[in-house]
């Protein structure tokens, strides 16, 4: 406060004269305050963050959201929760800057320049970018099913058709040593910190069922040369395939389960097998032995007139060739 006491002439001599009641009262109003924080320094796309300003009670708070400034109120606490709009792109930081701030007392207006800002990060909710793929294997051979997935703080949770909940929480899914039982359809659902879990598609795994031979050739066949030879085998397995071979030749004609040769010759005897084939191994028949007779031809007749004396001995001979022969001679006609 100030006061008018008296009062004083610029001439010569001065004057002067007292004075009474007369006084001025000056108010210096404090500089306004004010600064921010956020209790949600990560959100989740597509959803709003919190910005909490304190500072002087009824001030107006003028703060920047990167593309326009926008202002708030303090209440008579001092405070102010600002709720943002919904935040969509997690390849983006959203940063708000404090502009300044302003209050206005006794009819006074007074304003500070602010400093200070907050930076608000945005997690991705589950998206999966690559499904498992489906496969076929055979038993015993490792697999690895996988997937690839973005987000914030990822689950994985891989789901079997027939079994239900299976592996780990990872991206990828083994099975060391496939068995009948891992058949199936696979999916694998991702969860994260943000948004609501997705499923992948579906990935089937087949495993190949190992190659049984349950009926083999015959061991031992004879035939003679013009018959037919046929050996058969029967088999259990997945896309089986057959070559027959006569000890190290292919027999590139003979790719079913029956081997058949229509008139058989002599060079068409020997040993006999068959490689039954699958993607995943090649099992071998046991041995058939195949034996082809040679028909009997006479490649020397005997004399056709022969005269001898009453008591004397006679001798006629004939040759043959043939397989396993035999003679009966006759008499007459």
């Amino acid at each position: 406060t100030y006061t008018l006491n008296s009062i004083v002439s610029n001439s010569t001599p001065p004057c002067s004269n007292t004075i009474t009641g007369q006084s001025a009262t000056l108010t210096i109003n404090a500089l306004p305050t004010a600064s921010f924080t956020t209790s949600t320094p990560t959100v989740c796309e597509n959803t709003p963050a919190t910005i909490n300003f304190t500072g002087t009670p009824g001030a107006e708070v003028t703060y920047s959201n990167g593309t326009s400034n926008a202002s708030v109120t303090l209440n008579a606490g001092g405070t102010f929760a600002l709720t943002t709009a919904n935040l969509p792109d997690p390849n983006q930081s959203y940063t708000y800057t404090l502009v300044s701030v302003s209050s206005t007392t006794s009819g006074v207006t007074c304003t500070a320049t602010l400093t200070g800002s907050v930076t608000i990060e945005v997690d991705e909710n589950p998206a999966i970018t690559t499904n498992p793929v489906g496969t076929t294997v055979c038993i015993g051979d490792p697999i690895t099913l996988s997937v690839v997935a973005t987000g914030a703080n990822l689950n994985y949770q891989w789901v079997h058709s027939v079994n239900g909940n299976v592996g780990t929480n990872s991206p990828d899914f083994t099975i060391a040593s496939p068995t009948n039982a891992d058949a199936g359809d696979y999916t694998v659902i991702v969860s994260g910190s943000c948004g609501t879990p997705v499923t992948s598609g579906i990935a089937t795994l087949s495993v190949n069922q190992p190659t049984i031979i349950t009926t083999q050739p015959v061991a031992s066949t004879t035939v003679c040369v013009g018959q037919p030879i046929n050996l058969s085998v029967t088999a259990t397995g997945v896309n089986l395939t057959y070559q027959w071979k006569r000890g190290t030749t292919v027999l590139t004609t003979q790719t079913t389960s029956t081997l058949n040769i229509p008139s058989a010759t002599l060079a068409d005897a020997g040993t006999y097998t068959c490689d039954i084939i699958n993607p995943c191994d090649t099992v071998t028949t046991t041995n058939a032995v195949v034996i082809v007779n040679e028909l009997p031809a006479i490649t020397g007749q005997p004399q056709a007139t022969t005269t001898i004396c009453s008591g004397e001995g006679i001798t006629l001979s004939v040759v043959a060739t043939g397989t396993n022969l035999t003679y009966q001679w006759f008499l007459g006609a």
